[in-house]
């Protein structure tokens, strides 16, 4: 079993136990802006959304002492082991921090992390654990765009790991599609388009709480993703603004089923399985298409998308 924490500390104060007279002062007041600490539990494979900072796309707010404004990130149940959990943005000022802390009860091991100032480029790779800890404390110093992560259930290990019998293909009538469907996301706008059935559009698109974030997936994700298929997701956000894009599942058909994001014609990236780093687009503008041929299938993907401004 493993246990992941990840403490959201701003300013020099160090997160313990005791707080000081001014902190439990200060109580009240912060919990108006974040509710308090909130535990979300998950039980299947399906599972999956994002967790942010107070105020996120904007900045956090100041005086939010350690514990008050948080998620409890907690796996349950036979069907799934343990959660993915990886960041899309990560930005504080000069002595706030992020303190990332791993556990591994079999055996049992601890891992710990600081981040502190901006990690657009720089963001910690893809983890897993059993469950998730997140707090925020703010002092009343300034602020930043914080953090935004996403989460998702784990699929056991034989699932993820099981081979795919992969017949030798070959020849033009592998891809037979015909019909692309062409789906497109405006982070600016917030409106989502399809030129195909609009009532299948939940399933291969989920926004989040924010226009300016959201998932998409292959269909019938985590479900195998039927054959034939060829959809196109164009995601364009505000001028001066990049797209974070973070791979949370990748199980395709080895050779032949894949994703390809592109960006002005030029690919950026041939997804073929699961990518541990985010990858960032140079403009406003990216598409994510997926391909898969006449035969054989698996879970397919699961990508968290976010529009960043540079």
């Amino acid at each position: 079993m493993k246990y992941l924490a990840i403490i959201f500390c701003l300013g020099s104060a160090v997160i313990a136990t005791a707080f000081s007279s001014e902190s439990l002062a200060r109580n009240a007041e912060s919990r108006e802006v974040c509710g308090g600490k909130e535990e979300i539990v998950l039980t299947e494979v399906a599972d999956h959304g994002f967790i942010s900072s107070p105020g996120y796309p904007n900045n956090y707010p100041n005086s939010v002492p350690p514990g008050d404004c948080g998620y409890d990130l907690v796996v349950r149940g036979t069907e799934i082991d343990s959660v993915r959990l990886g960041f899309l943005q990560l930005r504080t000022i000069t002595g706030d921090y992020v303190q990332v802390e791993l556990r591994d009860n079999e055996p049992a091991q601890e891992w710990f992390d600081q981040y502190t100032g901006t990690f657009d480029l720089f963001l910690p790779e893809l983890t897993a654990a059993n469950d998730a800890t997140v707090f925020l404390q703010s002092d009343e110093a300034g602020g930043d765009r914080g953090y935004l992560a996403a989460y998702a259930a784990e699929l056991p290990y034989d699932f993820l790991h099981g081979e795919i019998e992969v017949d030798n293909k070959s020849g033009p009538g592998i891809y037979e599609t015909s019909f692309t469907e062409v789906i497109n996301i405006n982070t600016e706008t917030g409106e989502i388009t399809t030129s195909g059935d609009v009532n299948e559009l939940h399933a291969k698109v989920q926004p989040g709480a924010s226009k300016t974030y959201g998932f998409i997936s292959s269909p019938n994700h985590p479900g195998f993703y039927p054959n034939n298929e060829n959809i196109v997701f164009n995601l364009s956000g505000p001028a001066g603004s990049k797209f974070a894009l973070r791979v949370l599942r990748a199980k395709f058909e080895p050779n032949y089923d894949y994703v390809i994001v592109s960006e002005n014609g030029s690919t950026l990236l041939t997804l073929t399985g699961l990518r541990s780093k985010i990858l960032y687009s140079d403009t406003n503008e990216v598409a994510v298409n997926f391909r898969s041929d006449f035969s054989n299938s698996h879970s397919g993907f699961l990508i968290a998308y976010a529009t960043v401004q540079t």
